[in-house]
């Protein structure tokens, strides 16, 4: 009897050996590819023919809810990188009933409809997001937008009055707010909205800018000049909108008013100094403008300024005598400064280098007046006493 318990055991035992040395000797199974993890990939990476490849070969049928889910968002995210927007709006709307986080599938959905310009339905999806999703800020700007994009501009009004109250640190829904009143060219309001605006701790120069644009678009100069003279002495004196103050005033004609602008902003900036010397210029304050013209530092956007201001102010000689630094420069390679050259040289009477210039102008735009001048210097050649 022990000798037969012996014997079981034993083969009992040789048995597990022998199945634990086949388990051994075969190769482990390898792991099994997810496809659409790799399109995934394939979409963060820009190459989306591949990434279609992997979606056709999906059984879509075969596929788990969840599978399915990923699949259709990774369509539609296909479609929106292409801008096939309306291709993509099928797939969204598929994923909804599989989406655990619905009002996550739904706001992208309604992204793609603003996208596609359908502010209704935008409007109708807003209407079907939880409350706690709908009154962030996100989905309030979208129902805004959406109903200014169809004619409710006291709806859209109201819902960024909403937004502010509930989000007082999103600076985006005063702008906004301010941003159409100026486009409904109430700028009296908007200004004072505007200047109230500086106050609040996210304000920046190019919110002020981008209200200022409007109205200067609408040839509103007063309005822009009033807006952007409130924020330089209120808050932001940078060159910015100081560039765009300035530009306003000169709209209006006040060249004096533009270069004092640019003139006070700073003069750390070659830029502003050479456009506050033109502004001067053309104001007829010459000295300013000449003063102004010295602080630039780029030897050759000074020099080529300086130039025009003798040309207008008839300095013929101190302009002639600029020839060898204008070449040295390589400023007469322009035809208005070859041409501007020549006329100073005819002016001063040293007609043969009139003459010479003129021949080598090839500016279409100058080619005309240089043919018109040359035929006069040649006629003074030929007979100076005429010319005196």
């Amino acid at each position: 009897m022990t000798k037969l318990r012996r014997l079981t055991c034993l083969f009992l035992l040789t048995g597990h050996l022998c199945a634990a040395s086949s388990a051994l000797s075969q190769p482990p199974k390898a792991e099994e590819v997810d496809p659409l993890a790799i399109a995934t990939v394939l979409l963060k990476a820009g190459q989306l023919d591949k990434a279609k490849q992997i979606f056709d070969q999906q059984e879509v049928k075969t596929l788990e809810p969840k599978d399915k889910f990923r699949l259709l968002t990774l369509r539609a995210e296909y479609h929106l990188q292409k801008k096939e927007f309306a291709q993509a709006e099928p797939f969204y709307r598929q994923a909804l009933p599989l989406a655990e986080d619905k009002d996550l599938i739904r706001l992208k959905l309604i992204k793609n409809l603003f996208l596609q310009k359908k502010p209704a339905k935008v409007l109708y999806e807003i209407v079907l997001l939880s409350p706690a999703t709908r009154n962030q800020p996100l989905p309030l700007q979208f129902e805004a937008e959406a109903y200014f994009l169809t004619g409710k501009l006291e709806k859209g009004l109201a819902v960024l009055a909403r937004a502010a109250q509930t989000h007082p640190n999103e600076i985006r829904f005063p702008l906004k707010r301010i941003v159409v009143l100026a486009e409904q060219q109430l700028a009296q309001t908007a200004i004072e909205e505007a200047l109230a605006l500086l106050d609040h701790p996210e304000c920046r120069p190019e919110n002020i800018l981008q209200v200022a644009q409007i109205f200067s678009n609408r040839q509103d100069w007063r309005s822009a000049v009033l807006l952007l003279e409130g924020a330089r002495l209120r808050l932001f004196n940078t060159p910015t909108v100081a560039k765009a103050l300035a530009f306003n005033y000169s709209q209006m004609g006040k060249f004096k008013l533009a270069g004092e602008v640019l003139y006070q902003s700073g003069l750390a900036h070659d830029e502003i100094n050479l456009q506050s010397a033109e502004l001067f210029r053309k104001a007829g304050h010459y000295n300013r403008a000449e003063w102004m013209n010295a602080q630039v530092a780029d030897q050759g956007k000074k020099l080529k300024q300086r130039f025009g201001m003798l040309l207008q102010t008839k300095s013929f000689e101190s302009a002639a005598a600029l020839g060898p630094r204008l070449r040295r420069n390589g400023l007469l390679k322009e035809g208005q400064v070859q041409y501007g050259l020549a006329y100073a040289y005819f002016q001063t009477g040293q007609y043969r280098k009139s003459q010479s210039t003129l021949q080598h102008i090839r500016d279409d735009a100058y080619f005309e007046d240089a043919a018109r001048l040359l035929q006069v210097v040649g006629d003074c050649i030929e007979n100076p006493v005429s010319c005196n």
